[in-house]
């Protein structure tokens, strides 16, 4: 059983997006559908594999209904 602080840790490696998303209730595979790209553009961008635009990062807060900044920081982390 893992502990709290393995779960602190595997929290802490997820992406600013995935946090988000899943805080949001929303799947990966629907997060794609409404921008109209693949699960594997979204695991991407989760896995700092892809570097969404501007464009790509306004269209996700607005689907998750968050603010930018509460997903992508400013220093290159989770892809911004």
């Amino acid at each position: 059983m893992p502990t709290d602080e393995n779960r602190l840790k595997g929290a802490r490696r997820q992406s600013g997006l995935t946090r988000a998303r899943m805080a949001s209730g929303i799947r990966a595979g629907d997060l794609a559908r409404a921008l109209g790209l693949s699960s594997a553009w979204v695991s991407g961008v989760e896995h700092d594999r892809i570097i969404p635009t501007l464009q790509q990062k306004i269209e996700i807060a607005q689907i998750l209904g968050l603010p930018i900044e509460m997903i992508f920081d400013d220093e290159g982390e989770d892809g911004a």
